[in-house]
């Protein structure tokens, strides 16, 4: 028990680079998630500032911290690297486009085998499979997250923007960390199988396109579209390419 409890905490943490990639990621969202709202003094500007980091910044880590609680357990480092390209990305679109257009990936995920940790696994090695599922983690908990900000907002605290705004802000985190560009999670998942991101993907974009332009709220009709876009994915692409 206390060498898990010596291995979780050499492993966990952030890094003294990773918290300054961190909270320079953090940042420069809070920046772009802001830019849409106007206040009519310097105060209220700020004040908005601060709440849009705070959802930026727990959205960030309850990404980063679900791939890192999923390494440990599959005997893997998890690093947290800044992609410079999407936050310079980031913030042009929110020039060019004044905040009506905005792009929340900023960060990608670096794995590193742990030999000694992999004792026992039926691979030595983390396979691609093990891999997929660990960077999942990320997106998935966002969703998470999200939910229960929803959740609460619906039972106990009616029409409050906050929890909306961490709700919908987790749901196009997760979706933005799924575009296949490397070095987003979502370029390794689309690597191992086209399948399971068409799956994931379809399920994460129909959940949001339902919240957001619906207003309807539901985890089956969003992984029923993943089903759907599984299919379409396979018979249009993959079938094909098996039985040949």
């Amino acid at each position: 028990m206390h060498n898990y409890k010596d291995k979780f905490e050499k492993y966990f943490p952030f890094t003294y680079e990773e918290k300054k990639s961190f909270w320079i990621a953090a940042v420069a969202m809070a920046v772009i998630l802001a830019s849409t709202v106007s206040f009519g003094n310097a105060a209220g500007a700020v004040w908005n500032l601060i709440v849009s980091l705070i959802i930026t910044a727990s959205a960030l880590y309850a990404h980063h911290a679900g791939q890192r609680l999923w390494g440990f357990r599959s005997g893997v480092k998890v690093k947290q690297e800044l992609w410079w390209y999407g936050l310079l990305i980031g913030l042009m679109l929110l020039i060019l486009t004044r905040g009506s257009v905005k792009f929340f990936a900023m960060t990608g995920t670096v794995m590193i085998s742990l030999k000694s940790h992999r004792l026992g696994f039926y691979r030595y090695h983390p396979m691609f499979s093990q891999l997929s599922m660990l960077l999942l983690a990320g997106p998935v908990f966002n969703v998470l997250l999200g939910g229960i900000a929803k959740t609460v907002e619906v039972l106990i605290l009616p029409g409050n923007n906050f929890l909306q705004d961490i709700f919908l802000f987790n749901m196009l985190f997760a979706v933005y960390n799924m575009f296949p560009i490397p070095p987003l999670d979502g370029s390794k998942i689309f690597f191992e199988s086209r399948l399971l991101y068409a799956f994931v993907a379809g399920t994460l974009l129909g959940y949001v396109v339902l919240a957001g332009f619906f207003d309807y709220y539901s985890y089956i009709v969003a992984l029923l579209i993943g089903g759907v876009c599984w299919l379409s994915f396979y018979f249009a692409f993959e079938k094909e390419y098996r039985d040949s």
